[in-house]
């Protein structure tokens, strides 16, 4: 089956690792599951793989959520392994993370409590370049994450996203966590989701180099919003590197993150971070891309036409580097995808 229902082309990359590694059916969990058309998984169950979903809100009525198998769950680092573990056990084929927060943290309480999937898609903040550890603060854990601010650990603010660059984490600190505990990281759907593979069962097979060309993509630059650097909520993030290497010295990771977000916010190039301004009227509503965005045009900072935002509203978040655009978003399906796929020249020495 060759239709796709992610929200790029996530799990038509799937079929194409489970190929390699000559997985033919299995099961999965999907943490964050916005609906069946964005769905990472319902490929798979319409392949006659078995799963479970679990989502705070889920499709919000009993027969829809049953039909779907999904389960309302508030999902977090301090209860992802009993979700995991009562409905799938340690070893399910593939796990899903997206949750436009706590991804890396969740996804690190997954592998160092025992469970161990083959695969893994985890989705990241592509507006950070690959090398920074950028990361979302564990605000089940971390409970001194807005000890610089004026508001709480559970300030909503500091917890959720809602809807600007403040969200998940770098692609540069969720590889880290892969090589800690033995992954590799062998696709990306550019703008939305890494993919991890055990590196026991991936063996020799090659593992594609990353550079921030595969990974960065501006988005959800937002309305009349100071760069994310100027933010009250952004003191609450965390430098995974430094972070690990302390210890979980949560005050040191987060000065850490201040410093590192500076350095993005004196670059001209990355508009999630400089000092921006857009009039209600210059807004552009890209349907496809999920997202509001300011157009170059209307911008306080110039932003090089070269740059991946010089078209806010072209294609989806994963085809932005493929020149496909609309077009294969609305086909989903077939010959285009399959194309596509073929012509993923990033990844195509590990298949």
């Amino acid at each position: 089956m060759n239709v796709s229902f992610s929200q790029g082309l996530q799990d038509l990359r799937l079929q194409r690792i489970f190929r390699a590694l000559q997985i033919t059916t299995g099961t999965f969990v999907e943490c964050g599951f916005p609906a069946l058309q964005t769905s990472n998984t319902e490929l798979l169950k319409r392949s006659g793989w078995t799963g479970v979903r679990f989502d705070g809100a889920c499709l919000g009525n009993a027969s829809a959520n049953r039909e779907a198998q999904c389960t309302r769950a508030w999902i977090s680092s301090r209860n992802i392994v009993e979700l995991v573990t009562k409905s799938s056990g340690t070893r399910p084929t593939y796990v899903s993370i997206d949750l436009d927060t706590v991804d890396i943290w969740v996804l690190r309480a997954l592998l160092g409590g025992g469970v161990r999937p083959t695969v893994l898609t985890v989705e990241y903040n592509s507006n950070y370049p690959l090398e920074v550890a950028l990361a979302f603060p564990d605000t089940d854990h971390h409970e001194e994450a807005s000890a610089a601010t004026s508001g709480r650990v559970d300030d909503v603010s500091i917890r959720r996203w809602d809807g600007d660059c403040y969200m998940g984490s770098s692609a540069g600190a969720l590889v880290a966590v892969a090589k800690e505990f033995g992954y590799v990281v062998v696709d990306v759907e550019p703008g939305l989701d890494l993919f991890l593979v055990d590196g026991e069962q991936w063996g020799v097979r090659p593992v594609p180099t990353l550079r921030t060309s595969n990974v960065y993509r501006p988005f959800n630059i937002r309305r009349n919003r100071t760069g994310l650097a100027g933010t009250r909520k952004a003191r609450a993030m965390v430098d995974y590197h430094v972070w690990r290497s302390s210890n979980g010295r949560v005050r040191e990771a987060r000065k850490a993150a201040a410093t590192a977000l500076a350095a993005l916010a004196a670059r001209a190039d990355l508009p999630c971070f400089s000092d921006h301004r857009c009039a209600d009227s210059s807004l552009v509503l890209c349907s496809g891309l999920w997202s509001v965005l300011c157009p170059p045009s209307a911008m306080s900072q110039q932003i090089k036409p070269s740059s991946w935002f010089a078209n806010p509203c072209h294609g989806t978040p994963g085809l932005w580097h493929a020149g496909y655009g609309l077009t294969l978003q609305a086909s989903r399906s077939g010959p285009a995808a399959r194309r596509f796929l073929a012509r993923d020249l990033n990844v195509r020495a590990a298949f």
